[in-house]
């Protein structure tokens, strides 16, 4: 019977030609609504209700011949009920579009069916699965698809073990039906016709229905074989009764006889058994049994992938439900039985210092559903050469990581023997997200890799810019290497500096990079000056309506049958509405579309027509939603919090410490019950968090699923309440006594005093409190970075001296903890770490406090302590002295120190001595002495292989050769070093190397001071520009340098310009540094050139109170034979 036929003979003929018209099948009429039956249909009310009543009694019409009919059920009542369930719809679907898919579904549960059955065999004979299995699961096991299923059966069939029923299905029957060979069409193979299905946009009916009649033979040929697994049977426990699944889901039955070896594997209610053969294996935890949350019926839910939180199942046959999420015991159970906590903690990947994001690549990668074109031609042109810079951009949601993620795994899966591929990902909050870190995790792949020469024999943690540089630039010829760098955007502002150094110094031959970054000005000039190869100029295009439909259909599983049962034809193209729907308020961001699948698969979109009332008309307005979603429900108490404090947290964190931080501020029951609860609460925020693995043990921790959704708590006045509240309730859980921490202690230990500094409440005491207590300090160094423990020093001094708070008590605890990890020698806390990390700040005044503080302890105490720490600080603070202009005192503390290292032939301390008194010297104008102690810490640097400290030396050695040394140095030649230094000094200090960079903009400095004494222009105009845009200039001066500006406009004849410009800068009242007499030097030459006799003198004169032993001692004497000239020509 026709649909036309049954609304006829059912009094509805006024309708007919409307349902025919519309292209209505039996699935989209029996899914109609009272409002669309009253709106687009206009029945009346008693119409409506005999016509809802009469779709509810009548089963769907079925078009299949009898005989086929009886054949197909036959088998579907004879095999277990988890895979015969798609057989029922596949009898009663008159949609060809849904029997394919019934034959795609019912071919996936027979291959879940099959794996798991045979892992569960294995699994019971050998103890645990053998490492080859394993390998071929990692994988595939956490994100598989039909063909990943397809080659997990046929890596476990192969174990002599399984019985020899599912070989056979698998490889004589499964295997041809799926993939007959490697030419075939979607007529041919299961694999192609899927991929058209979900992937090939919308199909129409005719193209439907020819494709059905090529299949239908061949599944019914597919069941007529599958008589093998008759014998095999699930059994279930239900309220202490066993039940036998086979047929019919909702039609089981007790089974006939349930041995005493059956019943023992029954370790809880859920369990479901595997009896075949005359044996028992439990199939916990890829199959499990669980009341329905709807009715009073049950599920039986077999494992469909790994989620962002926890396992998803696919509730078989269920109608209310299209996914079943695990238990943490399920959850825990899956890795342990797959081994993913080792895997992620490979021998290897334990060896380094950095961790990689290899887990979390996989796990997006696997997720990647679409943007085929984009990914194919991104391949196509980074494949196309050797080396070469990549920039990858969009906004934010748009799925650049998903795109990197993709591009990495199927690269590491092409890539020939002799090409290592290095992903790495920047995520703000993650400990790696530091250009340092990105320079060790290189080093530490590069320095044990065969392709390279290098070999440093370094500790990783010393490892920096320069070794990476040396590691690329000795790549073997015939060996390549290939970074993926996601997420640029999160790095801090200051580590930016990256990307020049991708595009300079780290742009080696056999070297390719593939960035991706958000749209960034910083990135965008770096990238672009670099001539970086910019992939999409206006950004990554957004989702077409073809990626959106595949990207939906292939997560939703068989709640996709009522977004089918919707579509229309028109004009010959198929019309779905809610894919239409989704396509336009999504403006193509595929952050939007997850949004989305969340919300169908927890069954929060009802509707599945044109009207979609449910659906958030904007990324906003989801946003929005789902911060709502918190306020309402069963656990509205708790919500809120819980993402409030993810959400603030400055890392992942994980579940131990969620539990831990609401139990302490009584969000949580304090005891057992407080996990469930925490559980069903984080199952029911999931579409706002993702899960990521930490550095240190690869634990996972929770985060927010994407940065746009925190942008958006901080900009909305409420939630940005609850954010501060989460704030102040996790600064009430701090405390110093911290002995034996638990996992909320730890996180605060680590961010703690971050937290107390940027509170809107003073909390300088508090601060004070923790920074002075010796176990604080202890515990805090034992689980955080050093780099971050002396920021945390830093920044409180900054604030508590700001604030005139008493700062000794932290200087005193801090000198402690040195002391002590100076004997155990447990951390990184060295004086030349220390060092390194202060004194380049822009305020060195807590440096130069606490070395003095410690300086004076030291002495009073003249114990181990003094001997092994008093010479290595007074160097430091001497160092520290010299640049404050403080010379005799630095002499001081250097005369101290040479002895103790000269005796120990310490050449690296040596040399920093050396420059040090050869400073001082060139500054208290004794040429010859300076030109002797520079040479001395140039063999020094020699000796331990420290280029900059070399070349450093060098230069100012030239420098002073020019003033009255006995060894002259023309201008000329000291200009040819300057030269030389250069590239040197740029390559080091783009791989973050302090001191180079500082000599950068010396350089520049002196070229155009050099440039002006030999009158050369070009030269001179050459390096003010590039002062002038130096990051130090901009930072430090303002961008503003008269005093080279000056030199300029006289070389330019522009004396007027030149006097305004020495004028403002000698009378700014901001003149310091060494040399300064060389500025009033040549401001009263240009003077006395333009006629200004008696200006000349006046500040010639003041030139002459500059301190003599700050380098102006040479420019004294010319400034008082100019006075002498300018008096004798009067």
């Amino acid at each position: 019977m026709d649909i036309k036929t049954f609304l006829i003979e059912n009094g509805f003929s006024d309708y007919a030609d409307l349902f025919i018209r519309e292209k209505f099948d039996w699935e989209g009429m029996r899914d109609l609504t009272k409002e669309e039956l009253k709106e687009d249909f206009d029945m009346k009310l008693g119409e409506i209700k005999r016509f809802l009543k009469l779709m509810k009694e009548t089963t769907r019409f079925e078009e299949m011949p009898d005989h086929h009919k009886e054949m197909v059920l036959k088998h579907a009542e004879s095999l277990p009920s988890i895979i015969a369930t798609p057989l029922y719809d596949y009898i009663k679907d008159p949609n060809p579009k849904l029997k394919l898919w019934d034959i795609c579904d019912f071919t996936e549960l027979l291959l879940r069916f099959i794996v798991i059955a045979g892992l569960a065999e294995v699994q019971s004979k050998k103890g645990e699965l053998p490492e080859k299995i394993l390998n071929e699961f990692h994988s595939r096991i956490e994100q598989p698809t039909l063909g990943k299923w397809l080659g997990m059966a046929g890596a476990i069939v192969k174990d002599g073990h399984v019985h020899n029923a599912l070989s056979t299905i698998v490889n004589q029957i499964v295997v041809p039906f799926i993939s007959p060979g490697k030419n075939a069409k979607e007529e041919d193979s299961l694999l192609m016709l899927r991929n058209r299905l979900a992937h090939g946009g919308n199909l129409s009916s005719g193209i439907a229905e020819s494709l059905y009649q090529a299949w239908k033979p061949k599944f019914e040929k597919l069941l007529m074989q599958l008589d093998l697994l008759f014998d095999y049977e699930l059994i279930a426990r239900e309220n202490g009764s066993y039940r036998l699944l086979k047929g019919d889901i909702k039609n089981t039955v007790k089974p006939d006889h349930v041995d005493n070896i059956a019943s023992s594997l029954f370790s809880n209610e859920h369990t479901v058994v595997l009896h075949c053969n005359g044996e028992y294996f439990s199939l916990w935890p890829l199959i499990f049994y669980s009341a329905s949350p709807y009715n009073n019926g049950y599920h039986q839910n077999i494992y469909v992938r790994r989620g962002e939180l926890f396992l998803e199942y696919t509730p078989v046959g269920s109608e209310d439900s299209c996914r079943t999420e695990s238990s943490e015991s399920e959850l825990d159970a899956f890795k342990k039985v797959f081994k993913l906590d080792t895997k992620q903690q490979r021998e290897e990947e334990k060896s380094y210092l950095v961790k990689s994001f290899e887990t979390e690549i996989l796990q997006d990668a696997k997720r990647f559903i679409g943007r085929k074109k984009e990914q194919e031609w991104i391949k196509q042109q980074i494949h196309q050469t050797k080396e070469g810079i990549y920039w990858l951009t969009g906004n934010a949601g748009i799925g650049k990581s998903y795109i990197m993620a993709s591009l990495v795994v199927e690269t590491i899966e092409n890539a020939q023997s002799n090409t290592l591929v290095l992903p790495y990902r920047f995520k703000a909050g993650d400990e790696r997200c530091y250009r340092k870190e990105f320079i060790t995790y290189g080093v530490e792949r590069l320095n044990s890799w065969a392709g390279t020469h290098t070999m440093l024999k370094k500790q990783p943690s010393t490892y920096n810019a320069e070794d990476l540089a040396k590691c690329l630039n000795e790549i073997d010829e015939n060996h390549q290497v290939m970074f993926f760098l996601d997420g640029l955007d999160e790095l801090p502002e200051n580590d930016l500096v990256l990307a020049e150094e991708i595009c300079h110094e780290f742009n080696a031959k056999n070297v390719i990079w593939v960035c991706s970054s958000r749209v960034n000005t910083k990135l965008s000039n770096a990238f672009l000056e670099g001539d970086a190869a910019l992939l999409y100029p206006t950004g990554i295009p957004k989702m077409d309506k073809q990626d959106i439909q595949a990207m939906i259909f292939e997560k939703i599983g068989p709640l996709r049958r009522k977004l089918i049962t919707h579509e229309h034809e028109k004009e010959n193209e198929v019309i779905n509405p809610f894919i239409e729907k989704v396509w336009k308020y999504s403006e193509g961001l595929p952050l939007y579309v997850t949004y989305v699948i969340g919300d169908l698969l927890s069954g929060r979109i009802k509707q599945f027509d044109g009207h979609l009332q449910d659906l958030p008309p904007s990324i906003y307005a989801y946003h929005q939603e789902l911060v709502r979603r918190c306020s309402v429900g069963l656990y509205q108490q708790i919500l809120p919090r819980l993402v409030a404090t993810i959400s603030i947290a400055k890392e992942a964190l994980s579940r131990e410490a969620i539990r831990d931080i609401l139990i302490k501020e009584d969000f949580l029951p304090k005891n057992e019950e407080s996990k469930q609860i925490l559980h069903n609460s984080l199952s029911y925020v999931a579409p706002m968090l993702r899960t990521v693995t930490t550095n240190e043990k690869q634990d996972e921790g929770y985060i927010l699923y994407h940065k746009s959704l925190l942008d958006y708590m901080n900009e909305n006045h409420e939630t940005n309440l609850l954010l501060g509240m989460a704030r102040k309730g996790l600064l009430k859980l701090m405390r110093t006594d911290v002995k034996n921490p638990s996992p909320s202690d730890i996180y605060l230990l680590k961010w703690g005093v971050v937290h107390l500094l940027e509170d809107d409440e003073n909390r300088n005491l508090e601060i004070v409190s923790f920074l002075s207590s010796p176990l604080f300090l202890e515990t805090k160094i034992t689980y955080q970075k050093l780099e971050f423990f002396l920021d945390d020093l830093y920044e409180a001094y900054q604030q508590l001296t700001k604030d005139d708070i008493d700062f000794l008590p932290v200087l005193t605890a801090f000198l402690g903890l040195m002391l002590k990890e100076l004997k155990n020698q447990k951390t990184d806390l060295t004086v030349e770490n220390i060092h390194a990390s202060f004194v380049y700040r822009p305020d060195l005044s807590f440096y130069d406090e606490f070395l003095c503080f410690a300086l004076a302890e030291l002495e009073t105490r003249k114990t181990v302590d003094f001997e092994r720490l008093y010479p290595s600080i007074a160097l430091r603070l001497a160092n520290l002295r010299r640049r404050q202009g403080k010379l005799q005192e630095s002499l001081g503390h250097l005369q101290t120190c040479i002895s103790i290292f000269s005796k120990d032939n310490n050449d690296k301390e040596l040399q920093r001595v050396e420059y040090d008194f050869g400073y001082i010297n060139y500054l208290q104008g004794n040429a010859d002495e300076a030109y002797s102690h520079f040479e001395k810490s140039k063999q020094h640097a020699k000796a331990v292989n420290d280029e900059v400290g070399f070349w450093m030396s060098y230069c100012v050695q030239m420098h002073t050769a020019q003033f009255g040394s006995t060894t002259k140095v023309s201008t000329e030649e000291f200009i040819n070093v300057l030269h030389q230094a250069l590239p040197i000094f740029e390559r080091h200090g783009r791989k973050g190397h302090e001191n180079a960079k500082r000599w950068v903009k010396n350089v520049y400095a002196h070229l155009i001071k050099a440039a002006f004494d030999i009158k050369d222009r070009a030269l001179a105009e050459e390096f003010q520009t590039r002062l002038l845009n130096h990051p130090w200039t901009k930072k430090y001066r303002g961008g503003l340098m008269p005093e080279y500006q000056a030199r300029c406009s006289v070389l330019n004849g522009n004396d007027q310009e030149a006097l305004q410009h020495f004028h403002s800068y000698l009378n700014s009242g901001n003149i310091q540094g060494e040399a300064i007499a060389k500025e009033y030097l040549e401001y009263a030459r240009l003077l006395l050139k333009n006629e200004q006799q008696s200006e000349a003198v006046k500040f010639a004169q003041i030139g002459l109170s500059c301190p003599n032993d700050f380098g102006n001692s040479y420019y004294i004497n010319e400034l008082e034979c100019l006075i002498d000239s300018a008096k004798r020509n009067r």
